[in-house]
């Protein structure tokens, strides 16, 4: 899987230069080969911007919009306004999570989310789109 997340989408790489026993060993489709050059086909499914968590208390909030932190962009969504608003602008802001207060169709925005910077491509992220995809369709299929 790691040589399929190191090859650019859609570009051609000189086949010299990859592990073609690893080549071997991707699913069919995956990628195409073509007189000496290796193009990555396979693309995720869909693209996370923002992992959205409800929670009771900011502190719970905080811990389960943290787990989306390789992933994408995080925010919670409280259901009031909380007590000690200065506390909770000040460590959500420290770890990028974004605040939204809101019930009943209304909502505001605390503190804005940070934008999402992906340093690198792994199995795990990847993982990631592939379950959230899953639960999509799912979801739409039910629905």
């Amino acid at each position: 899987m790691r040589v399929l997340l190191d090859l650019p989408v859609n570009v051609p790489v000189p086949l010299s230069v990859i592990d073609r026993a690893a080549l071997d060993l991707l699913p069919s489709g995956a990628i195409q080969v073509d007189r000496g050059w290796v193009t990555r086909l396979a693309v995720a499914p869909i693209e996370a911007r923002l992992a959205l968590v409800p929670a009771r208390s900011w502190r719970a909030g905080l811990e389960r919009a943290g787990r989306f932190a390789p992933f994408c962009a995080r925010a919670m969504l409280l259901p009031k306004p909380p007590r000690d608003l200065d506390v909770v602008r000040m460590e959500a802001d420290f770890y990028g999570i974004g605040v939204i207060v809101g019930a009943e169709g209304e909502s505001c925005v605390l503190v804005p989310p940070a934008p999402f910077e992906r340093r690198r491509r792994t199995a795990a992220g990847w993982l990631f789109l592939e379950q959230a995809y899953r639960r999509i369709t799912l979801l739409s299929a039910e629905a």
